[in-house]
């Protein structure tokens, strides 16, 4: 049997070094990859929770797709409607216009922290526009109109420094949009 023995001189305060920022590597790494697991389950319970507050209705051949689709059975970035970042399964964009929706906004959309875009244009939505949505620090495009969404348009929504699409006409809102232009990135109202 062979017995080998390493014998340091000289240079055990650089192995000793090298193995300190080797374990610090891995911890790093494995806190990382907890938080993205965590972030990723925040994005599916919030997905999760727009669907049991809206529910596709309208006729047989919708098929409520959304019930049908959205199902924990597949990872949320296959789901019909949300668009999810190339590096991680973050959602950041959700697009269901037209998908014949009633009953309200979630919300907590607004722990969709990455979402960019959301489109929910043309469905029966009838809540109002959420003061949560505000808190959604990269959305770029918000697009509302033709729903039966009511009450006054939340000032949240004019600290969106990133806005540039908004849509809203179409419903019974009781303010209106003049003060949107104070929005700098604003290209479409």
């Amino acid at each position: 049997m062979d017995v080998y023995a390493f014998v340091f001189t000289g240079n055990q305060p650089l192995l000793l070094f090298l193995a300190r920022q080797l374990l610090h590597a891995f911890l790093f790494s494995a806190t990382s990859v907890i938080a993205a697991l965590q972030d990723n389950s925040t994005d599916l319970s919030s997905l999760l929770a727009f669907k049991a507050a809206s529910t596709s209705g309208g006729d047989a051949s919708s098929d409520n797709i959304i019930a049908a689709n959205w199902t924990t059975d597949a990872p949320f970035c296959t789901w019909v409607g949300v668009g999810c970042s190339r590096r991680r399964p973050r959602v950041v964009s959700l697009n269901l216009s037209s998908f014949s929706l009633q009953g309200t906004i979630s919300p907590h959309l607004s722990n969709l922290s990455f979402l960019s875009s959301l489109d929910l244009s043309n469905n029966s939505l009838s809540s109002t526009i959420l003061e949560t949505l505000g808190r959604l620090p990269r959305l770029a495009s918000l697009i509302l109109q033709w729903n039966l969404l009511s009450g006054p348009i939340p000032r949240s929504i004019f600290n969106m420094s990133l806005l540039v699409y908004i849509g809203l006409s179409s419903n019974n809102l009781s303010s209106s949009l003049p003060t949107l232009v104070m929005l700098p990135r604003i290209e479409w109202i």
